[in-house]
């Protein structure tokens, strides 16, 4: 009996040892799994900031793609990944930024690469809660400063950047670079007074043992106002202060053209190439290159362009189509666009696919091309406004605005492209694009009176929401009763409320005196005159309005008058 009674406890305690172990594999063992995982990936992460640091950059590679493997959210591993991604120019690095600061604080040498990367990709509303945070502790941080001139140069703020370059020139007079920074702020300003004392700034530092010497120097050979002497001084000057062949060379021709437009730039291009080693740096090469191009020498770039370089750089590759097509091989162009193997972005291809269909006489299949262009992912801004520019060259208006909406996702970028996106697309007849843009803008700019009276008068022009945008119209000329445009609007919204007499009486209380007589009110004054039985009045009007330009919808509004003019 005491053997059963035995083996009745023995039972319950191995179901409970049983449970037990299983608790443990079920809510014990995958967190121990997953810190070992981490622990795992962190040094890894460890061996490749090692890496990082001497410059290895496949062995950094290969540990930051494991440690991302076995623990994409540990911010030991985002930090290194962020870091490595930043330095070898990634486009994926400011996402790993993003997710870093999620998980951790960053510290000051982090927000400075931060800053230099968004800098670098024309992201500058991004980077004032990173330079508030770094001022805040050191109002006077040099690198913070510089940044911040870099930051108001790209939101168009001039001035900003030159009271800034002033504070880092007070705070830090013998600071590298700090005087031909304030130079460069003073031209951008472009004040008279400016330019002279961004004049002296640089001939001090082109004629100093400063490291900006030679910038100093290029900037003052671009100078419109320096004289045919001043220019001599310069380019006796550029040895002393050049030590770098390519560099000296090419400061050289830059002065002698100015010096004698008629210079031999075939000679000039000949000494290029060949003072070019074959093991020089990218940087050199690419700018070598980029002088050869601006001076019309594209069969010498050629010879500095070809393999093995355009095999494994795309900008090199970049060049060497540009030179192709300079001297009209187009062939060769599309042969090299079209091998898999050639270092070549889907955009650049899509671009010169389309540039090939322009040579060869089929536009209709260019505008294919750049249309393919415009819906490659992830586009950099560049990219963006080269396929604007193409589709521009092209005359396809439409595609080049296409191109530029993704950029107006970046509010430094909105003052210039908005505006540019609207000129484009006054030149397509279709409301729905332009109404589109209007309507995106007016959400980054809901208080410009002038831009909702261009959404009102698209809505009421294509019928829609008309008694709605009539009111709105109503109330916006209220505010602005002298302009015309909004006078415009509301009469349009009752014309379209079959109240013609209205428009005419709202049209006769607002005269509007002088040349400021846009086609919009000339347009809504003949239709209202006709349709308020007034015909004749209303065929002098059609008569006298530029049809050019201008939709259909528009057309329509005086269309019947101008008709019943030509029959008579």
């Amino acid at each position: 009996m005491a053997h059963v009674r035995r083996v009745r406890w023995l039972v319950p305690l191995v179901m409970l040892g049983l449970v037990a172990i299983l608790l443990g594999l079920v809510y014990v063992a995958p967190p121990v799994y997953r810190a070992k995982k981490r622990l795992r990936a962190e040094r890894a992460a460890m061996v490749g900031a090692a890496a990082i640091e001497r410059q290895d950059w496949r062995e950094a590679s290969n540990n930051l793609l494991l440690a991302l493997n076995l623990a994409p959210e540990s911010p030991a591993v985002l930090h290194q990944a962020a870091r490595f991604t930043t330095l070898i120019g990634k486009d994926s690095a400011f996402q790993y930024w993003q997710m870093y600061f999620d998980h951790a604080t960053p510290t000051r040498d982090d927000r400075l690469m931060y800053l230099g990367l968004v800098s670098r990709l024309g992201r500058a509303d991004l980077m004032k809660p990173h330079l508030v945070a770094l001022l805040q502790k050191d109002a006077h941080d040099p690198e913070a400063l510089e940044l911040c001139i870099g930051a108001f140069t790209q939101m168009g703020n001039p001035e900003s950047a030159l009271d800034t370059a002033r504070e880092l020139a007070t705070q830090h007079p013998n600071r590298e670079g700090v005087d031909f920074l304030l130079a460069k702020a003073l031209i951008a300003v472009g004040k008279k007074g400016g330019r002279n004392e961004a004049r002296r700034l640089l001939w001090s530092l082109a004629f100093r043992p400063r490291p900006d010497a030679f910038a100093a120097l290029g900037e003052l050979s671009r100078m419109p106002e320096v004289s045919t002497n001043e220019l001599r001084l310069l380019l006796h000057r550029v040895p002393s202060i050049q030590t770098n062949s390519l560099f000296r060379l090419l400061a050289e021709f830059n002065l002698r053209m100015r010096l004698d437009p008629a210079l031999d730039r075939s000679a000039a291009a000949r000494d290029v190439v060949e003072t070019l080693p074959s093991d020089a740096p990218l940087t050199e090469r690419l700018l070598a290159l980029d002088w050869l191009l601006a001076n019309n020498q594209g069969a010498k770039a050629l010879q500095i362009s070809g393999p093995p370089w355009s095999q494994t750089n795309e900008f090199v590759l970049q060049r060497h189509l540009t030179a192709l097509g300079s001297l009209d091989r187009w062939n060769e162009v599309t042969r090299l666009i079209e091998d898999d193997e050639s270092p070549v972005t889907p955009i650049n291809r899509h671009l010169y696919r389309a540039v090939s269909a322009t040579h060869g006489n089929h536009p209709d299949e260019a505008a294919v091309h750049l249309l393919s262009a415009t819906t490659v992912a992830n586009a950099r801004p560049e990219d963006l406004l080269m396929i604007a520019a193409y589709a521009e060259a092209l005359d396809q208006p439409a595609i080049a605005a296409t191109a530029l909406q993704p950029l107006l996702s970046n509010p430094v970028l909105v003052p210039s492209t908005g505006p540019r996106i609207l000129q484009l697309l006054d030149r397509v007849d279709s409301i729905r694009p332009m109404l589109l843009a209007v309507d995106r803008l007016l959400t980054m700019d809901p208080g410009k009176d002038s831009l909702r009276n261009d959404q009102l008068w698209l809505r009421i022009l294509s019928d829609d929401r008309v008694e709605e945008s009539t009111e709105a119209a109503t109330e916006l000329l209220g505010k602005h009763p002298d302009e015309p445009r909004f006078l415009a609007t509301v009469a349009l919204g009752r014309i379209r409320m079959d109240d013609p007499e209205k428009a005419l009486e709202l049209l006769e209380s607002h005269p509007v005196h002088g040349t400021n007589y846009p086609i919009r009110l000339q347009l809504v004054h003949a239709a209202a005159m006709g349709a308020s039985g007034r015909r004749e009045a209303a065929r002098q009007l059609a008569r006298a309005i530029p049809m050019v330009g201008l939709r259909s919808e528009e057309r329509v509004l005086v269309r019947e008058w101008l008709e019943k003019s030509k029959q008579q």
